[in-house]
């Protein structure tokens, strides 16, 4: 990344110059951008960036999903469209948290998996972790559904023409589960990964009282 910090800093020094005319401000912009991917900070801010706007993609597709995928079965569409009103309004809000550098949550439908986990188990996470489950298996019976397609053909070959009719199966607004089905991947591996972090700590934090 740190290869790419001098044309970036330099465009958004040059950028920075025009809209305000200003050479210390222009100066001071190339500095921070400079010092940003020294430390890890733009890579991380557009690491961030780049899982939220895949997020947001995913929950479009659920919305999509639950409001126009008549094939699919109609419990799927309900769980599916929930879903994707919790994750689009969650991956928005960590979108909004790599802009402004705030640290909100705001997916209301995995907040509610994690309050019921932990008042039944104590522990959030497994909540956390079946919210994850849930979305893929509903990205998954999406991506299962066949939606079925007519069409007919009419050969003239002589006095009586032939006509035949062809019904294929084929996906067709089930293409959006692939988004959704990637982001959920993402999701369930990094809870994993927290989960599994968050146990060794504990662990850790026990062995040494």
């Amino acid at each position: 990344m740190e290869i790419l910090s001098a044309p970036v800093a330099g465009i958004s020094g040059l950028i920075t110059l025009l809209a305000t005319g200003d050479i210390d401000a222009a100066a001071g912009v190339q500095k921070g951008v400079t010092e940003s991917f020294v430390d890890g900070t733009a890579f991380n801010r557009a690491s961030s960036a780049a899982v939220a706007e895949l997020g947001i993609l995913g929950a479009s597709g659920q919305l999509a999903i639950g409001v126009m995928g008549t094939p699919v079965n109609k419990f799927v569409r309900a769980g599916t469209l929930s879903h994707g009103v919790g994750n689009y309004m969650g991956s928005v809000t960590n979108l909004s948290n790599v802009i402004y550098g705030t640290s909100e949550e705001n997916n209301i439908v995995k907040e509610g998996y994690k309050a019921v986990s932990e008042a039944i188990t104590g522990n959030e996470k497994a909540g956390e972790l079946t919210f994850n489950l849930v979305d893929l298996g509903l990205g998954l019976a999406v991506a299962s559904t066949q939606v079925p397609k007519s069409g007919s053909a009419v050969i003239k070959s002589g006095p009586n023409p032939l006509k035949l009719e062809a019904h294929i199966e084929k996906t067709m607004i089930t293409d959006a589960a692939g988004w959704v089905i990637a982001n959920d991947i993402y999701q369930l591996g990094s809870t994993l990964v927290n989960t599994v972090k968050s146990a060794l700590n504990n662990n850790d934090e026990e062995c040494q009282k």
